[in-house]
């Protein structure tokens, strides 16, 4: 599958969107839903100037979530090491005809 980005602005407005859900759920009263949130609310932001993005820094992130809330052990952190699976994008679309 190959992926197709929208335009510059539109990628950074729907980045900046998801961003801003991201730093809303860290105020969650959910506790772990505003761990996780805490976690990965930079991304948006990294992606959209990767030169300044620290995969070790995230993944290090991810690791201290997946220790606080054990659940998750190795969830986060697997799909950093393994990438995401072939198709992960097509579970919600619909089928072609």
């Amino acid at each position: 599958m190959k992926y197709e980005l929208p335009d510059e602005d539109t990628l950074a407005k729907y980045m900046h969107l998801l961003q801003a859900v991201l730093i809303a759920i860290r105020t969650s009263p959910d506790p772990e839903a505003a761990d996780l949130a805490d976690a990965v609310h930079n991304l948006p932001d990294l992606l959209m100037r990767w030169s300044d993005a620290n995969e070790d820094w995230q993944a290090g992130a991810l690791r201290r979530i997946e220790a606080k809330h054990p659940r998750w052990k190795g969830h986060f952190t697997g799909i950093m090491e393994r990438g995401a699976p072939p198709g992960w994008q097509l579970k919600w679309t619909k089928p072609e005809k």
